[in-house]
């Protein structure tokens, strides 16, 4: 569904409705040169889908374009890198980040690079560091925190490590706390739910020089995660079907921006205790 927003009321209202094929995970919206492009992945079909929008979000032209990397693929994220107009697929099935050009008159995609990665879910791009960052979802062994930089080879791309932590089974959503200097990330794995930090250096890269850290959610199956943009409070969402779903934390950090305690200051069940798979603390 898209949905128009009110930063004042922060209301919704249902403006008109994508199909992003089944078990759609995740979706980017670009800002193109003729309206806006919007690529979804699916988990469940294993591709990438395309649509193109005018500039007052409605669709453009008939049936949109997609990438079939096999039924079983479990196509998951995508990234929009805007300095270089490049899109980022995670494909978990395959082991594979794909990288794209984006034209941004067109949203057609042209091959340009790929990644092996083991269990790549979640990839996102910071434009403050110029780097890509990753949550991996080992079903065995570890998950991991991944920070890679964005390198040209000719006409080619390809990524270099920047650094990583292992953590608990099934990594699944990331987001970077720029204030405090962590990437966090959360992992499911049963007796295990928890937030975990990889400390990033002022340019992006792992810091070594300071201690990650993580904190159990105690609740469900940890999913969604989101920042606020002071990097002081964290908002998570649990899968679970009854019970606690989500829950917020004050997180503490001493003067060297080392991490010393999170307190849960608010939690609820919402939406009958179904799935919360994203998370947004808008910012007005």
């Amino acid at each position: 569904m898209i949905y128009s927003y009110n930063p004042e009321t922060g209301a919704l209202s249902q403006f008109s409705t994508l199909s992003g094929g089944p078990t759609s995970t995740h979706m980017s919206l670009i800002k193109g040169n003729n309206g806006y492009i919007v690529y979804s992945t699916s988990w469940g079909g294993g591709f990438l889908r395309k649509n193109n929008f005018d500039s007052s979000m409605k669709i453009v032209g008939g049936s949109s374009v997609k990438i079939d990397y096999g039924s079983t693929a479990k196509a998951h994220s995508t990234a929009f890198d805007s300095k270089r107009n490049l899109l980022f697929v995670a494909v978990m099935g395959t082991n594979q980040i794909f990288i794209y050009k984006v034209n941004l008159a067109s949203g057609d995609l042209t091959p340009v690079g790929m990644q092996v990665v083991t269990n790549p879910r979640t990839v996102i791009y910071d434009s403050a560091y110029d780097k890509i960052y990753l949550a991996t979802e080992g079903s065995v062994g570890s998950s991991y925190i991944q920070a890679f930089s964005i390198n040209e080879m000719g006409t080619s791309i390809y990524l270099k490590d920047e650094g990583s932590l292992s953590m608990p089974l099934y990594g699944a959503d990331i987001k970077i706390d720029h204030n405090n200097r962590y990437v966090l990330a959360t992992a499911r794995e049963s007796g295990k739910e928890s937030v975990w930090g990889m400390p990033l250096t002022s340019t992006g890269s792992k810091d070594s020089s300071r201690s990650a850290f993580s904190f159990n959610v105690n609740a469900g199956l940890p999913r969604a995660l989101e920042i606020s943009e002071d990097g002081k409070y964290v908002m998570v969402g649990m899968s679970t079907g009854s019970g606690v779903n989500v829950r917020f934390y004050k997180l503490n950090y001493d003067t060297n921006l080392k991490f010393t305690k999170a307190d849960v200051i608010y939690e609820d069940s919402v939406g009958n205790g179904w799935f919360n798979c994203s998370l947004s603390i808008p910012v007005k």
